[in-house]
């Protein structure tokens, strides 16, 4: 279990995969301790109560023509405002556009 850091500076437990842990620098054996009961959903819909975490919307075209998208949890503010708009950046060893920056929801 990974910590996900609230705007509010609380941290909420949060679980995510192998390649999102990597791209938020966070090694696969660290977490920390959460400050919060409720965890941080990564698929959370709108009408679910809970907390959906800061998400880059992440773009890239493959050889045969077709594009895939992945929503990436960002488990800092300080990541998610490193990464600009139309910024390339490595995820799981390829090269993804940021095409959407979705703010923290709870």
């Amino acid at each position: 279990m990974k910590i996900y850091v609230a705007n509010n500076g609380e941290k909420h437990p949060i679980r995510i995969g192998s390649k999102a842990a990597s791209f938020n620098g966070v090694g696969e054996g660290s977490g920390g301790s959460a400050t919060s009961d409720i965890r941080a959903k990564v698929s959370k819909g709108n009408r679910e109560a809970g907390l959906r975490p800061r998400l880059l919307v992440l773009s890239r075209e493959t050889e045969g023509g077709k594009i895939l998208y992945r929503r990436v949890p960002c488990l800092t503010a300080a990541k998610y405002n490193a990464v600009a708009l139309g910024e390339m950046v490595n995820y799981g060893g390829s090269s993804w556009q940021c095409i959407a920056k979705l703010p923290e929801d709870y």
